[in-house]
């Protein structure tokens, strides 16, 4: 019998254990980094869910904020420059998915990499030259309107027009497709309007530090003697001899700025092609007079001032122009067609139809038309509407109550006196450097002193004896106190404090129905720190 060897079997079954329990061990540590690794992915994914929650929930609240934002303006609530009253340009959204209300703001814009405090409001295009209107003009009009922005070059004036104009014939110092296609450019003029500033990157002569200005990144960057640098200053050294600091063209320049057409209108609409609906309305609401007035300048026009001179071309296919007080053109190449069966209005031959129309209402203030038939000429019909400044801005408010200058198509081009810039404010006929001054000193003074409404007019411009009535009357078909066209940076974020802040840029147009947003860009989200810099 063969002897066993416990010791050896002892020593075996040790080690299958051990191997048994090693194998156990990793097992265990196996199941645990698993678990673990799906404990993370689960905390992962609810995070990521969380902040697509979020997400939708500021996209949700943006759109129902901008669509209340739209029915402000509509109602006439939303003034340019408006920063006090928050709640206008502010409003609370509560969504589906979340309890804490999220906050949509409207601040005026600044640049995108700016460190400033934002403040509530929004900034009115008006205040800006369209450059869509300015490319319908004669050459030397929209050129010189260009000209107007600071560091504006001739050759970069002309080629901004002629990327834009109807036409393929260069401007004297323009460039149109054949030159793009000779340069290999892969963006061609597209010869319409565009929708955005930034489509005129792809102009000769424009870059983007003159369009948008040069990045704070790249100004802590580039030194003052950077190739960059040196080429701004270049096509900008006349501006920078007034002192003031160069700003970029986007400040000054947009696609769209528009007023109010005729079916926003409660108001009579003075330009109508219904004269006889514009006599009998007016008539009813101001008196026979005034009604026989306005016939008179619609059939007949008003008659220019020998004191009265022309300080901007005339413009294509706008009829009114200011040197004969209402701005018109050769009547023969604008008659409206005949009505036979309108034979006479207020004591006029009106078969022909109107063939003028009214550009401002100052040209109503103390002037006069001289009816003719044929060859012949009548008694001159005086305004009934006579006064100094003083007298002439009460007209005015009195007139503007009641009639409306809207026509089928919003009217664009017009300044909004209350808040350009000195540098477009220099294109108004016949305004000097003393009325400048004025006229900033007084406006600067209005906004600290009156209510965001009274920020809609321009009679101001009267009643602080910025200019006299006849000045005034010149500028008048080319300045508003507000457009219907509003910019704002619009940030959407929960009051809770926590999560992510949404942002976007667009512009609303209240110009005509229903209100609409014109442009809007990406929405994106922004570092929470953002908070700190919002109203």
């Amino acid at each position: 019998m063969r002897k066993l060897n416990f010791s050896s079997t002892l020593r075996a079954g040790l080690k299958r254990q051990g191997v048994i329990l090693v194998t156990a061990m990793i097992l265990l540590t196996v199941v645990a980094f698993s678990a673990f690794q799906l404990a993370s992915w689960a905390n992962n994914s609810l995070k990521i869910a969380i902040a697509i929650r979020q997400q939708i929930d500021l996209r949700v609240a943006m759109h129902s904020g901008v669509s209340q934002m739209c029915l402000r303006l509509r109602q006439g609530m939303i003034f340019p420059g408006q920063t006090d009253n928050e709640a206008v340009s502010t409003c609370q959204v509560r969504t589906g998915t979340v309890h804490d209300p999220v906050t949509v703001s409207a601040c005026r814009p600044v640049s995108d990499d700016s460190n400033e405090i934002r403040v509530n409001g929004f900034t009115d295009e008006s205040a800006k030259l369209d450059v869509n209107w300015a490319a319908g003009l004669e050459a030397q009009a929209g050129r010189t309107l260009l000209m107007h922005v600071p560091g504006m070059t001739i050759q970069a004036a002309d080629s901004i027009l002629d990327w834009i104009d109807s036409d393929h014939t260069p401007r004297q110092f323009g460039a149109e497709r054949n030159y793009y296609v000779s340069q290999h450019s892969r963006s061609l003029p597209p010869n319409t309007g565009i929708s955005d500033l930034k489509e005129l990157l792809a102009v000769r002569q424009v870059s983007f530090d003159q369009l948008f200005g040069t990045p704070v990144t790249e100004r802590s960057l580039a030194g003052p003697d950077s190739a960059s640098s040196l080429q701004l200053r270049k096509t900008q050294s006349s501006y920078q001899q007034t002192a003031r600091p160069i700003q970029p063209w986007n400040n000054f320049l947009t696609v769209f700025a528009a007023e109010e057409d005729a079916t926003r209108t409660q108001r009579i609409p003075l330009n109508s092609d219904d004269l006889k609906m514009v006599y009998e309305s007016v008539k009813e609401e101001l008196g026979k007079e005034a009604a026989q007035y306005i016939v008179a300048v619609r059939l007949f026009g008003i008659k220019q001032r020998q004191s009265q001179s022309s300080a901007r071309s005339q413009v294509q296919n706008v009829r009114t122009r200011i040197e004969e007080q209402l701005g018109m053109q050769d009547p023969s190449d604008d008659r409206k067609q005949s009505d036979p069966e309108l034979k006479t209005l207020g004591g006029f031959d009106a078969s022909g139809g109107p063939r003028w129309s009214v550009d401002s209402f100052y040209d109503l203030i103390g002037t006069f038309v001289i009816p003719t038939t044929g060859n012949r000429r009548h008694k001159v019909l005086r305004s009934p509407w006579q006064g100094d400044n003083k007298t002439g801005a009460e007209l005015v408010v009195k007139i503007s109550e009641v009639l409306s200058l809207a026509g089928e198509q919003p009217r664009r081009g017009r300044l909004n006196i209350n808040e350009a810039p000195e540098e477009l404010l220099r294109s108004l006929p016949d305004i000097t450097d003393t009325h400048i001054k004025k006229l900033l000193s007084s406006r600067n003074q209005r906004v600290r002193n009156i209510q965001p409404a009274q920020c809609r007019t321009t009679e101001w411009l009267l009643t602080e004896n910025v200019a006299n009535i006849d000045l005034v009357r010149k500028w008048g078909p080319y300045i508003t106190g507000c457009g219907d066209v509003m910019t704002a940076d619009i940030f959407s974020a929960s009051d809770s404090g926590n999560g992510p802040v949404l942002t976007c840029r667009l512009s609303l147009s209240a110009a005509s129905e229903p209100p609409r947003v014109l442009y809007a860009d990406s929405a994106r989200l922004v570092p929470a720190n953002v908070r700190t810099m919002l109203p």
